[in-house]
């Protein structure tokens, strides 16, 4: 039972299947990356290729860490957002582009709810829960100037796009870790490996179910009970590890991009979905929605809510 934790770079990465499956054994590694716990279970016949397998995904972690991280300078997001009001055109990976159309399609869908622009507010937050004080209605006005999916534009020939106001500052926050956990997967994938758990940081993506069980038991620790997975993903979202107290009021890291606000009393939510990328997105939509506001808006998505 696993509990949950509530420059561009190409991969190349070369398919190898172990031999005639005999004594299987159980292989888990641990390791800190991008900012959080990685934790990586799966079932193998074969310990060379485990190893040859685990590395190859610290390998992926630490390139897509290179694309969305917003706190390295070098980072692909980062040095993109650089471009901001200059009218070029950025030509940019193929994870950065998959991982910005599905949110602008996400974006359209809830009327701009969820947002990779929010980056200048999320700044203000983060400084706000450091220090333990709300920004100012000056701060939050300047910073939202910035915010808003519509002032990305997309060249779909040239896998191109353009940010349009001055100052923007992407944060794949809300989404990179979902995407993660399920490239993660594919690379385990890649060796014959199926048999599977990821867990990017309580976003999590469970494969075919360990050797004679029918499913993999995952821990819900908000929720306080066990859940099922097999071949599905599931994504926490919640203020349980980054918020402040301002009067009667908490406020969490999630911050509202229509309003500049942090998400008031908020509850943890858990989401079931196909993939950790897509449960990943809707937990943080449902967080600042609720549940009854969210269904209208996520139809087109095949996902169950937990809490």
């Amino acid at each position: 039972m696993i509990k949950m934790s509530l420059g561009v770079f190409v991969f190349f990465l070369t398919c190898s299947v172990s031999a005639v499956a005999q004594n299987i054994e159980r292989f888990e590694f641990v390791a800190k990356k991008m900012g959080t716990t990685i934790h990586i279970i799966f079932y193998s016949a074969d310990s060379i290729l485990a190893k040859r397998a685990v590395d190859s995904c610290w390998l992926r972690i630490d390139q897509l860490n290179q694309v969305f991280s917003d706190y390295l300078e070098e980072s692909e997001i980062v040095q993109l957002s650089q471009f901001s009001n200059t009218g070029n055109w950025t030509s940019v990976s193929d994870d950065l582009w998959l991982v910005m159309r599905f949110s602008h399609l996400l974006s359209t869908r809830t009327d701009g709810i969820f947002d990779l622009t929010i980056g200048p507010l999320s700044k203000l937050w983060r400084r706000a829960i450091r220090r333990q004080t709300l920004p100012s209605e000056k701060e939050l006005q300047e910073a939202s100037r910035s915010v808003g999916f519509r002032f990305i534009e997309y060249d779909t020939i040239h896998q191109a796009v353009r940010l349009l106001k001055e100052n923007m500052r992407l944060d794949a926050g809300g989404i990179a870790k979902g995407y993660t956990a399920d490239q993660l997967f594919k690379v385990l994938g890649c060796f014959g490996i199926n048999q599977a758990l990821v867990d990017a940081g309580g976003d999590i993506y469970a494969g075919m179910p360990p050797p004679g069980k029918t499913e993999w038991v995952v821990n819900i620790e908000s929720e306080k009970r066990n859940i099922g997975l097999k071949n599905k993903a599931v994504a926490s979202s919640g203020d349980t590890y980054q918020y402040f107290i301002s009067g009667d009021t908490r406020y969490a890291h999630i911050v509202n991009p229509i309003t500049g606000i942090g998400a008031k009393n908020l509850v943890s939510v858990n989401i079931k979905a196909e993939n950790a990328m897509t449960a990943d997105a809707l937990a943080s939509v449902i967080c600042l929605l609720g549940k009854e506001k969210s269904n209208k808006f996520l139809g087109a998505y095949s996902y169950e809510y937990l809490k």
